[in-house]
């Protein structure tokens, strides 16, 4: 069964028809069949644009919208490259769900792509217009400069089952989300999930380095798990991959620690240049009757 969204704020993008009596769970549903319907738009109309670079982008372009106005404003939505404090960084990543209260990006160009680091980050996402056999491949390499980052000093922690106890480190949800696939409908989830295992196999990457494979015609790949999630009548590939990563950023937020400023400090050397003076004197404290005078002069 479809696990359905709930508990997000959404964007009402149309009228709400109100003689029918909804649930919760259809209501979030259905605003979200909306916002796939929105996102099936923007590829369609991107099949306009002659470069496929472009189209691409165009693409891209449209999840990182659709999130930055669903997500909590806590979380920046952008794309570019992430870095950890020993140097290591990633490639060009399509999507990148950063903490901003936190820490800013390290760098902002004038296009909107950002550096940022390794500790504020909560989820990547590589788009692809059509899954392929080569596509899949290329999502996997850019992912798999994610995992080479090391977060606090540390490996980025695994994808488990429920049943698992979960592994002490910071986690980052992980997605190749396309909106078509070159498969044929005919028993595609099957063939999509052993297309994905062969590229992983190849590049020595491990199947649970991988937490969501969407096909927005199709539906959600688990590539550990070997499940396949395939949306009902209330329920949309869009809302149960966006449901997934909302509560698991929810429970990540309680699991991280501090953000390490620190490490990203530049290196200084201080040369003493004369003779240390701290001459001022020690702060006086007001006993009450004086706190009173002097609130009484205001």
């Amino acid at each position: 069964m479809v696990s359905r969204p709930w508990h997000c704020t959404f964007v009402h993008t149309a009228p709400m028809n109100t003689s029918e009596q909804l649930n919760g769970r259809d209501t979030v549903g259905d605003l979200l069949g909306g916002s796939q319907e929105m996102l099936w738009a923007s590829f369609e109309k991107s099949r306009n644009l002659n470069h496929s670079g472009t189209k691409g982008t165009a693409r891209e372009a449209a999840l990182r919208t659709f999130l930055r106005e669903q997500l909590p404003t806590r979380f920046g939505v952008g794309c570019g490259e992430i870095i950890d404090a020993g140097g290591s960084r990633t490639s060009q990543m399509d999507v990148i769900i950063y903490d901003q209260h936190s820490v800013r990006p390290i760098f902002v160009d004038s296009e909107g792509a950002v550096i940022v680091a390794a500790e504020s980050v909560y989820a990547v996402v590589e788009v692809k217009s059509t899954l392929s056999a080569s596509e899949t491949a290329k999502a996997i390499r850019g992912l798999s400069t994610v995992r080479n980052l090391r977060p606090w000093g540390q490996e980025w922690a695994r994808y488990q089952s429920a049943r698992s106890a979960m592994d002490s480190g910071p986690r980052c949800f992980t997605s190749i989300f396309a909106y078509e696939s070159d498969l044929s409908p005919e028993n595609w989830s099957k063939k999509e999930l052993e297309r994905f295992r062969l590229q992983c196999d190849d590049q020595s990457y491990h199947y649970e380095y991988v937490e969501r494979l969407a096909v927005l015609s199709r539906g959600i790949v688990l590539p550990a798990e070997a499940k396949v999630a395939i949306p009902g009548e209330k329920s949309s590939v869009l809302g149960s991959w966006f449901h997934s990563l909302r509560s698991f950023m929810a429970r990540e937020v309680g699991r991280r620690k501090e953000f390490p400023l620190s490490q990203y400090q530049p290196e200084e050397k201080w040369l003493k240049v004369g003779k240390e003076v701290f001459r001022a004197p020690t702060p006086s404290t007001y006993s009450r009757t004086q706190r009173r005078k002097y609130l009484r002069r205001s």
